[in-house]
C-alpha cells in the first residue's frame, strides 16, 4: 500500500471513529436520562462499548504511526479493534 493509500485509509477510519465517539457520547446522555433500572443497564453498556471505542483509538494510533514494516500487523489489529467495537455498538444500539 503506498504512503498515499495509507493516509486515505488513516483518515477514513479516524472519520469513523470520531462517528462513533458522537454516538457513544448520544447513548450515554440517554442512559443518564432512563429510569433508574433502565439506566443501570444501559450504562454498564455503554461503559462496555467505551472500553472498546478506546482501544480501536489506540489501535488507530499505533497504525498511524507504524512504518513500513509494522504496517500490514498494525492494520490487522485495528480492523479487529475496530470489528469488535462495531458489533457491540450494534448490539447496543439494537
Amino acid at each position: 500500500m503506498s504512503e498515499e493509500q495509507r493516509e486515505v485509509y488513516k483518515q477514513k477510519a479516524d472519520a469513523e471513529l470520531d462517528a462513533m465517539g458522537a454516538k457513544l457520547n448520544e447513548m450515554k446522555a440517554r442512559a443518564e436520562s432512563a429510569s433508574a433500572d433502565a439506566k443501570v443497564e444501559l450504562l454498564s453498556q455503554v461503559e462496555d462499548v467505551s472500553k472498546s471505542y478506546e482501544e480501536a483509538k489506540q489501535r488507530l494510533s499505533t497504525m498511524a504511526d507504524a512504518g513500513d514494516d509494522a504496517w500490514d500487523e498494525a492494520k490487522m489489529r485495528f480492523e479487529g479493534a475496530w470489528d469488535a467495537l462495531k458489533e457491540k455498538t450494534e448490539s447496543l444500539w439494537a
